[in-house]
């Protein structure tokens, strides 16, 4: 009976989802901008998405451990938007090897969160019009 009880436990915990999860899933549409240079807001390109498949990866790669390393240079930002509001934005930074991060506001805090080389390799894909994610 102890095992039983220790095992639907142990499914809840892994079926929650979490607050970044709950947060951001709840978008149809992104809208992802790359700036012409890192630290600039001038916008070189515009991409927008509602694939599920790409949302979720990018949810995926946003969805980690709080980073050291803080940055104040992007190279854009993501837009998460549901029904046309948004719902939240995370900049990211994907030039710099020492500071590609993810950052967004996670309540009151600023959250930052390592980029992967999949990650980064994922937005360089999206900016060229590359759909084989």
């Amino acid at each position: 009976m102890k095992w039983i009880l220790f095992a639907a436990i142990i499914t809840l915990i892994s079926c929650t989802n979490s607050e970044v999860k709950n947060k951001f899933g709840k978008a149809d549409d992104l809208v992802i901008y790359f700036y012409s240079n890192a630290g600039s807001d001038s916008i070189y390109k515009i991409v927008h998405t509602s694939d599920e498949k790409a949302k979720e990866k990018l949810i995926g790669f946003i969805d980690g451990k709080n980073a050291e390393r803080k940055c104040d240079v992007f190279t854009g930002k993501i837009l998460f938007k549901a029904k046309g509001a948004i719902i939240d934005s995370v900049q990211f930074n994907t030039s710099d090897v020492a500071c590609r991060i993810f950052s967004f506001l996670d309540g009151n805090k600023r959250k930052t969160v390592n980029m992967s080389n999949e990650s980064v390799d994922f937005l360089i894909a999206l900016r060229e019009d590359r759909k084989f994610y």
